[in-house]
């Protein structure tokens, strides 16, 4: 009966991300009712740490990196005009929180992932041959279904019969099809790098292992933007469009490198906290977001914050659950320097209930017993 609760939150999640940001939303207000609850219910399991002393169990780094960001973010919107807009990207991080309390077992992870697919699918299809979703933005949709794909395959990284293995190439073409008239070349691609990782055909630690292997995917985003921005006048940047126009009939980029050297010029503006604001452009890659919103000093937060969720997982690489969702984010964070949606006013919430998951699933093998944990390995 608590698997079925959990499993009915993290159903609901799924919708509240499908109308943020969109219309709708703006007519019922579903996303300000959940953020009103979500900001409640962890103020209220944070004091409800207090011990007898008075004092909240909040780790000196976790107070120093998250409490540094919340102010960075929060003085540069107020500085710059925009009041308390930070607040409408920053509550995200507390479904993280909630989600790292739930206890993540087989059940709630599995059939999590089949209805965060079947949703994503059907949204898909409607998108495709419907006319429900007509005006909704072709990429947004298709993030919706590849960040939906992310988490459905994840109960697939344990997987090792063959009917298992087609089950997914097969839910991997399905999506690749869906997606395909939204022309989210990133989306197919890295959908693709997914099932590869999940299949172990791409060797898992080629992203989980070495010292500082976890710092530079976390950079890969800017790294990208800032490669492209330098040769964006180069005969080779015009072979690579004239290829990308003879194979997809558009640029390589599609106009994002001129968004992008927009952006650096609008952050060496406001080189240290930004400007303030994160509704200026859809930037199509969130390192540039972030520093033209926060500046060098909130984006080196804000890169603290995922580290350090990040590496949290470091020491429990052997449980599937971990590893599918570490690996579902990293990929995920390495499409998004070509795309949008991870960091806006109305970002999505799919990539941050994926770090949920895997804090849940954490806390779930912390206290657990052996005997829970055979059995739970037993009927996986």
């Amino acid at each position: 009966m608590q698997s079925l609760f959990y499993i009915g939150i993290l159903s609901i999640l799924w919708v509240v991300n499908l109308f943020n940001g969109t219309g709708l939303d703006a007519v019922y207000h579903v996303t300000d009712y959940a953020k009103i609850i979500i900001i409640t219910l962890t103020a209220f399991s944070i004091c409800s740490s207090f011990q007898t002393k008075g004092d909240i169990r909040i780790k000196r780094s976790d107070f120093n990196i998250y409490g540094g960001m919340l102010l960075v973010f929060v003085s540069s919107s107020i500085i710059n005009g925009f009041g308390m807009q930070a607040l409408d990207y920053l509550w995200v991080f507390c479904i993280i929180y909630l989600l790292s309390k739930i206890p993540i077992n087989n059940t709630i992870l599995l059939w999590t992932g089949l209805i965060y697919g079947f949703l994503g699918a059907v949204i898909l299809y409607i998108y495709n041959f419907g006319n429900l979703l007509d005006g909704w933005n072709e990429n947004s949709i298709a993030m919706l279904g590849m960040h939906s794909f992310l988490i459905l395959i994840v109960p697939f990284f344990d997987r090792t019969s063959i009917r298992s293995k087609v089950m997914l190439l097969v839910t991997t073409a399905l999506f690749s099809y869906l997606i395909s008239p939204t022309n989210s070349r990133s989306g197919i691609l890295f959908l693709i790098i997914a099932t590869l990782f999940a299949l172990n055909i791409l060797p898992r630690n080629l992203l989980t292992n070495g010292k500082y292997r976890l710092v530079l995917l976390l950079f890969i985003p800017l790294i990208i933007v800032g490669v492209v921005c330098l040769i964006a006048n180069s005969h080779f940047f015009d072979s690579l469009n004239n290829w990308s126009i003879t194979k997809f009939h558009k640029p390589i980029f599609n106009g994002r490198d001129e968004i992008w050297l927009e952006g650096f010029e609008m952050l060496f503006k406001n080189l240290f906290i930004g400007c303030g604001n994160l509704i200026t452009l859809n930037w199509h890659n969130s390192a540039i977001h972030c520093l033209t919103a926060y500046g060098i000093v909130g984006y080196s937060f804000w890169l603290a914050s995922f580290h350090k969720l990040l590496y949290s997982a470091k020491e429990w690489f052997e449980d599937s659950v971990v590893c599918g969702c570490f690996i579902s984010f990293l990929v995920l964070w390495i499409q998004q320097s070509v795309e949008l949606g991870f960091i806006s006013n109305s970002p999505s919430l799919l990539p941050y209930i994926i770090l949920g998951l895997m804090l849940g699933r954490i806390w779930f093998l912390n206290n657990i017993t052996t005997t829970t944990l055979d059995k739970e390995r037993k009927y996986a």
